[in-house]
């Protein structure tokens, strides 16, 4: 699939390359800087238990984003020794910004 042949042509031409979907590190591991991670099993097991519970609320939307643990990033040592500590300090920050509303990400329409 283009996902991995992307990170086959970075490992190929000694660059780095960034995962999608899942922790992505295993593929070309010292390749892969991190991976942005859609954690899509934990919204179906929530919505799940909201079914079987009688909470669930047909039509109402649920948004899992980086609070929710929905979505995040893979932060492994080849991250690290990629990017450094520094970054990865930064990374942590924006992250908590982002959960604590002091940072606000715009809504894609």
């Amino acid at each position: 699939n283009t996902g991995n042949g992307v990170i086959e042509a970075a490992q190929e031409a000694n660059f780095y390359a960034i995962g999608v979907d899942a922790d992505q590190g295993y593929i070309a591991p010292g390749y892969i800087m991190g991976s942005m991670m859609k954690r899509v099993g934990l919204s179906i097991f929530e919505t799940i238990q909201k079914i079987l519970d009688g909470t669930y609320r047909d039509g109402s939307v649920i948004t899992y984003g980086i609070a929710e643990n929905g979505v995040g990033m893979s932060k492994d040592e080849d991250m690290k020794a990629i990017v450094g500590e520094d970054v990865m300090q930064r990374l942590e920050e924006i992250e908590q910004g982002i959960i604590d509303g002091t940072i606000e990400v715009p809504e894609r329409s």
